[in-house]
């Protein structure tokens, strides 16, 4: 008993550790639960690996964490409750950093079986938020909405993280969409769950998430507010998450724009930088390097400004998680695609910049419908079409609902100003979306 205890304590102070960005003192503590927990303490044992396994990667060890999860797996067969779910999602963790489709597509599919096999619901949610999470980064709001909401719907019942996220992942969605009064009901939801919960991070995480929103809307001195009381010690340890404080705080001092705060933002960026490249955070790159581009404008350095968002648009161009970009804010998210029509007219990066410069408020250029008009997802239905699926052998592909895939259809119809799916598929090919039959 008094080992099971040693263990569970280890155990709590690897995660604090690790989510206060000390990786030696989280991989120390969690070793240490590992070895003192029994075999029946599965699902102590899971969080023990989970931040064992995290503290190798982010440490900058990602073979060794490799090793510890195939450990786990091999431990997985004499493990009962939430221990293979606890797996999964540090394996989704790790290949969202560098925003892996196909790995990210096969771990949400082995969470998806998971759950009917074993009965674990939890392991929904987990999948179903992890799903979101990627449909909205890749500007796919309408089917983000359904697997948040369906994740939000029971948020008293499930896992914390996957369902306050799912809230986080709910307010974008309505801000993306202009949707004001939906947008005001799931900040006030926000804002009830996160004094119910009595979890710490989810109130810390409101709050800074409220300072995003600020930002979103414009209101620069409501975000500054919250900017003054920031702990700037935070950490930043990125993963699948909606939100982080410090890239908030960063984008805040930016938006205030006054000499000493855009000082204080080059820090705070080179920083970011050194982290996301250290643990090969793909997303989080994109987005300071999109800072750090708008910074460089700031200060006068065009040619700059260019390089950073040059780079910025081809770490996007893989998976396409260009809602990044949009929500930076109404004024960044407007000169910087200002600046992304000067890298277009200037050959570089062209093929990159048009699906950013699609989902970004921009003059000078116009999208037809071409491919670049019609988001991935959408794409990945008409294949679908052109194989003769039906609605309901698509959801079943995309672990989406045969409405949501009715609407992908509809949209797809109305961008090539067709009726049908056969003649969707014939001005696809002629236009060179799908390949010629």
């Amino acid at each position: 008993m008094r080992r099971t205890l040693l263990g569970e304590t280890s155990t709590v102070q690897g995660a604090i550790a690790f989510w206060s960005g000390r990786f030696d003192d989280s991989r120390a503590h969690a070793a240490r639960a590992l070895d003192l927990l029994p075999l029946e303490s599965s699902d102590v044992r899971g969080v023990a690996y989970v931040f064992r396994t995290f503290s190798e990667h982010y440490a900058g060890n990602p073979d060794a964490a490799v090793r510890i999860l195939e450990t786990a797996w091999n431990e997985d067969p004499g493990h009962t409750g939430s221990f293979p779910t606890r797996l999964l999602v540090t394996e989704f963790d790790l290949a969202f950093l560098p925003f892996d489709l196909p790995r990210m597509q096969r771990i949400l599919s082995r969470m998806m079986e998971l759950s009917r096999h074993r009965g674990l619901g939890e392991s929904v949610d987990w999948a179903k938020y992890c799903l979101g999470r990627v449909a909205y980064l890749r500007n796919d709001l309408a089917e983000a909405r359904e697997l948040f909401e369906a994740v939000a719907a029971h948020r008293y019942t499930t896992h914390v993280y996957p369902a306050y996220e799912s809230l986080l992942g709910l307010a974008l969605v309505s801000a993306a969409e202009g949707r004001r009064e939906d947008l005001a009901r799931h900040t006030n939801v926000i804002a009830e769950f996160a004094r119910e919960s009595g979890n710490s991070y989810v109130r810390e995480a409101a709050r800074s998430f409220g300072a995003h929103l600020a930002l979103l809307e414009g209101r620069t001195q409501d975000a500054v507010r919250w900017a003054d009381g920031f702990e700037r010690r935070t950490p930043f340890v990125p993963t699948a998450r909606c939100e982080y404080a410090p890239v908030t705080y960063a984008r805040t001092l930016l938006a205030a724009g006054t000499p000493e705060r855009l000082a204080e933002a080059s820090e705070r960026l080179a920083a970011l930088e050194g982290t996301a490249r250290s643990c090969g955070a793909r997303v989080a790159l994109v987005e300071v390097l999109a800072l750090r581009a708008r910074l460089r404008d700031l200060e006068g350095d065009r040619e700059a400004a260019l390089d950073v968002l040059e780079e910025a648009v081809l770490l996007a161009a893989e998976g396409s998680p260009v809602r990044v970009f949009a929500d930076l804010g109404p004024e960044v998210a407007r000169r910087i695609a200002s600046l992304l029509v000067e890298l277009a007219r200037r050959g570089r990066a062209a093929e990159a910049v048009a699906p950013v410069l699609a989902v970004l408020p921009h003059e000078g250029v116009r999208l037809s419908d071409t491919p670049e008009s019609i988001s991935r997802r959408e794409l990945e239905v008409l294949a679908l079409l052109d194989q003769g699926l039906s609605n309901k052998e698509i959801a079943g592909q995309l672990f989406v609902s045969a409405k949501t895939v009715e609407g992908y259809t509809l949209r797809i119809y109305q961008k090539l100003g067709v009726r049908t799916r056969r003649e969707a598929v014939t001005r696809a090919r002629a236009l060179h979306i799908l390949p010629l039959g």
